[in-house]
């Protein structure tokens, strides 16, 4: 999680500034000065990567490249690797082996992905949240060909209807 402190979204700000040119008077310019706003949240980054065009840059990170979701999912057609932001939908899960199973995209064609509890007690805790769960829900781990470890349930965000 804590690479989510690392991503930052910015945007430029064109101020108008007043200048004395050499005959004294004043004339309009601009600059341009860059804001930043921190991402603190799984939800923060998720609507960062849903408001913004897959081409633009999260601190220097495409969205394509930290999002597989609905609007990035013609990228994502086999596996799933790297350290992402994933939307998808509940499927099943594996009580002996403490995992969960979701799909990806969570609608249309789809493949299983799947997240691996480090603990039984974080496992039983969100298999009883998600359960039948029908809205997206987000994860955010470092995937290795459509499987992640989670150690924090801060890693999972059930998204509300809208």
């Amino acid at each position: 999680m804590a690479l989510l402190k690392n991503i930052q979204k910015s945007k430029d700000k064109n101020p108008s500034v007043e200048k004395k040119n050499s005959s004294g008077w004043e004339t309009p310019s601009t600059r341009t000065e860059k804001e930043t706003q921190y991402i603190h949240t799984i939800r923060q980054l998720y609507s960062v990567c849903i408001m913004n065009d897959d081409d633009e840059e999260i601190n220097g990170t495409i969205i394509k490249n930290i999002f597989a979701g609905r609007k990035t999912s013609y990228l994502y057609t086999k596996y799933i690797s790297g350290i992402k932001l994933v939307e998808c939908s509940y499927h099943s899960y594996d009580t002996e082996a403490n995992k969960i199973k979701f799909r990806f995209p969570y609608k249309g064609n789809n493949f299983i992905i799947d997240i691996h509890f480090d603990s039984t007690k974080l496992f039983r805790e969100y298999n009883e949240k998600l359960y039948g769960y029908k809205q997206p829900i987000l994860i955010y781990a470092e995937w290795n060909n459509n499987h992640a470890e989670i150690t924090s349930g801060k890693q999972i965000i059930p998204l509300k209807k809208a």
